[in-house]
């Protein structure tokens, strides 16, 4: 099978000779399932070198299509003919058939060569977040239990920290670890390496409340958005690159953020005790750290999706970033292109399929050895800048 790809009003046009069948079928729809995820959501496929069309090729392509309903996209056949006409038809596909007109020569997409592509849209340029501090635990010293702090998490916020869900704080003092919490939901890891990561979603009266040793909430809305997406010569994005275009755009010290995207891979490390055991003053050396946190040993869940929230932080203009990021994974699902809402989306994510981590994201930058960065492929970052004034709890 020969793929080529060339563009017509606005639409990837992908022009295959061949076969599409049981040998290529695969081939095929990881080709398409791979530029879908790159952002481009109109298809067009140019069947006038299709040859033969199994039932393992209508497969693949209705898993194309039912990848572009998903996000608004569209996707059409021109120029198909004879069997391969005759087969969408008897299977009752007929109204992919269109009587688009396409040049007889393709020529390879400018995508595949296009440089650096990012997208900022103002959403609120008066936008300012409210940020609320819980500082309870100090590592590595006992929590102080009267800055323990209940926090509601409701669909007008956005943070991290470190906490747990229970009736009271005696109860769930040994269960805090890492959260990230976006627009009424949120993804809790428990302080425990088999322990599996929970999900609380707000629901008609129902808003997840945590006990929180340590939390760093933004209230309000996202006053930005930053669309990106990698191509070759740009394969992905390192969150510092990502932060520093953040602000480069908005003149601000400090801001709020939440980030959507594909994981091209992921540094951090995760709670497997809860700082509510701690009785004294400990500050863990190496190997006795390894009893308090697990760290990503690698780059860990390539191609899943990851919700990252936070702050960050540049005193001095175009100086170093300092950031305090989570990251929440979940199973891979195609965002819309463009413009798009970052409450009605989180909710869609957190009521999907069940979280499989959440990290605190570090920078691991050790000569030789280190796993530098977490990095992102394709995505969309809301952010805001803080208010001036913090209310600490």
């Amino acid at each position: 099978m020969e793929i080529q790809e060339s563009r017509h009003d606005g639409q990837l046009v992908v022009h295959v000779r061949g076969r599409l069948d049981a040998s290529w079928a695969e081939f095929f729809q990881e080709q398409l399932l791979g530029r879908i995820r790159g952002g481009e959501h109109r298809l067009l496929l140019d069947g006038a070198g299709l040859e033969f069309l199994s039932s393992m090729g209508i497969r693949a392509l209705m898993r194309i299509y039912k990848e572009l309903q998903g996000v608004g996209g569209s996707f059409a056949m021109a120029g198909c003919q004879g069997m391969v006409q005759t087969t969408l038809q008897q299977s009752g596909l007929g109204q992919w058939l269109s009587s688009v007109q396409l040049p007889t020569t393709a020529s390879t997409t400018a995508a595949a060569t296009a440089s650096l592509r990012l997208e900022h849209f103002e959403l609120d340029a008066t936008a300012r977040l409210q940020l609320r501090q819980v500082s309870a635990w100090q590592p590595w010293q006992p929590v102080e239990d009267s800055a323990c702090v209940e926090l509601e998490l409701g669909p007008d916020s956005f943070g991290v920290g470190i906490g747990a869900a229970g009736e009271t704080l005696a109860a769930v003092r040994d269960l805090c670890g890492e959260f990230v919490a976006v627009g009424g939901a949120v993804a809790l890891q428990p302080p425990d390496e088999r322990g599996r990561p929970d999900c609380l979603l707000a629901q008609q009266a129902y808003v997840p409340r945590l006990h929180c040793l340590q939390a760093l909430i933004c209230q309000g809305q996202p006053g930005h958005l930053l669309r990106f997406r990698a191509d070759a010569e740009q394969p992905c994005f390192g969150l510092s690159q990502l932060l520093n275009e953040l602000f480069r755009l908005t003149p601000a010290r400090r801001v709020g953020l939440v980030l959507i995207g594909e994981i091209e891979g992921l540094v951090g490390a995760q709670l497997i005790r809860s700082p509510g055991r701690l009785q004294a003053c400990q500050v863990p050396d190496y190997p006795a750290i390894k009893d308090w946190l697990s760290f990503t040993g690698e780059r860990v869940f390539a191609h899943d999706q990851a919700i990252i929230s936070g702050l960050a932080h540049q005193p001095h203009s175009n100086g170093p970033i300092e950031a305090h990021l989570h990251a929440a994974v979940f199973p891979y699902q195609l965002l819309p292109n463009g413009r798009v809402e970052l409450v009605p989306l989180a909710q869609r994510l957190f009521g999907g399929a069940p979280p499989r981590a959440v990290l605190h994201l570090v920078n691991d930058d050790r000569p030789a050895t280190g796993l530098g960065e977490s990095a992102l492929y394709n995505g969309a970052c809301w952010w805001s800048p803080l208010a001036e004034e913090e209310d600490k709890a």
